[in-house]
């Protein structure tokens, strides 16, 4: 499990930052490492980066058929590789 600091410290790393504290001044004050400081501080300015593009057809097929979708590519047009039942009726 990966190593975690308290929230409060978190909480005190983000309060203190926009003040113009230093980020060495930080670690001293809080008492974590100073890398720990900067991670944090990266990760509340960078915020959540978009998942990039995927290379290809510019309106991709969905992986997995939708309700009411028909598969292609099947012999009853339903699931692939799926023989066709007859009917009991």
């Amino acid at each position: 499990m990966a190593n975690r600091i308290k929230v409060a410290n978190a909480q005190a790393i983000l309060g203190l930052w926009p003040q113009g504290r230093s980020y060495r001044g930080i670690a001293r004050m809080v008492g974590v490492h100073r890398g720990t400081v900067t991670r944090y501080v990266k990760q509340e300015t960078d915020g959540a980066k978009p998942a990039a593009p995927t290379l290809g057809s510019e309106t991709p097929e969905p992986a997995i058929a939708t309700l009411g979708s028909e598969c292609t590519g099947s012999s009853n047009g339903k699931h692939p590789g799926l023989p066709v039942m007859p009917s009991l009726a």
